[in-house]
């Protein structure tokens, strides 16, 4: 299992234990490992955590905030390079 999918789950959990600071709070959960993401990698964790979230119908609004705050993780990480998805 990916650390993509596995971090999707565990946010998606959090949801639904009315812990939504986990979410909202996004840097935090993924400062100990962002810098170990290569560019490459870090496209292909949000092309699975997106394909997660449209598994059986569309993303939902949570879903859509979780994908956002990673996509802007690492867009904030990988601006200096070039445009990140």
């Amino acid at each position: 299992m990916r650390i993509s999918h596995l971090l999707f789950l565990r946010l998606q959990y959090s949801y639904y234990k009315d812990n939504i600071n986990l979410v909202k709070n996004m840097n935090k959960l993924m400062e100990p490992s962002i810098e170990s993401f290569s560019e490459e990698q870090a496209s292909s964790a949000l092309s699975l955590i997106t394909d997660i979230a449209n598994f059986d119908s569309s993303a939902n609004t949570f879903q859509l905030e979780i994908i956002g705050l990673f996509k802007d993780c690492f867009s904030r990480r990988f601006s200096k390079t070039n445009e990140w998805k």
